[in-house]
């Protein structure tokens, strides 16, 4: 046993062991490699995704600040053209150009107010025309009242200027024809009154004729001529 562990077969053995011993720390020194290799990849792919993440976030952030943008900027002046509109200036309006529900909500927004503004224009309108029938009316009354006042005062001369087809103008087509039959009733008073002086001026002259006849035939009736003396 002891020549075995001496002889060629030690040296075999030892040869042997040394090789497997090698082998060992080859494996151990490749298998170093390979964990730093793979340390390294981690590494490496560890910051490759923290970068490629950190960029996804930065691109999703600037990507939610433009969405935010597109949509808070036209809403804010949306708000900004409704306050306006609330304090009656129908002048403003939206940037109805986009193709989304931004743009169809603006130009929704922008018919309302043309709505608004023309139904405005028409009650301004119509309030208008009713401001000046009523001036008219006022203006027809106040002449028909003067015309009134000057006949009931004697003066028939007065014209009456009031027309049209509504219901002052009747009267005052009334008043007119009014007028002028009072016109000629004086006219035709006026003439009888002349004829009447006229005739009161014959009757006068003709009574003091007869007056100063009657005295005359008076007189000589009261008068005799005396008898001849004897």
């Amino acid at each position: 046993m002891r020549a075995f562990s001496r002889g060629p077969m030690k040296e075999k053995y030892d040869a042997h062991r040394q090789a497997i011993d090698e082998v060992v720390e080859l494996t151990a020194i490749q298998t170093a490699a390979d964990e730093a290799t793979a340390a390294e990849q981690v590494r490496w792919r560890t910051a490759a995704l923290f970068a490629f993440g950190g960029a996804a976030l930065v691109g999703l952030g600037l990507c939610c600040w433009m969405i935010a943008r597109s949509i808070l900027t036209p809403l804010r002046r949306t708000v900004q053209v409704m306050e306006a509109v609330a304090a009656g200036d129908l002048s403003q309006r939206l940037d109805a150009s986009r193709a989304d529900e931004v743009g169809r909500m603006a130009g929704s927004l922008n018919q309302m107010v043309a709505s608004i503004a023309s139904n405005e224009r028409k009650l301004v309108d119509a309030a208008e025309r009713e401001r000046q029938q009523a001036a008219d009316m006022l203006a027809k009354v106040d002449s028909l009242l003067a015309v009134v006042h000057a006949a009931a005062s004697g003066d028939l001369t007065r014209p009456v200027t009031v027309s049209g087809d509504d219901a002052l103008a009747r009267i005052g087509a009334a008043v007119k024809q009014l007028l002028d039959q009072l016109r000629r009733s004086m006219h035709a008073i006026g003439q009888h009154a002349t004829a009447l002086s006229g005739s009161a001026n014959e009757l006068g002259t003709v009574s003091t004729q007869m007056s100063a006849a009657a005295e005359e035939t008076s007189a000589q009736s009261t008068w005799s001529p005396r008898p001849p003396s004897r």
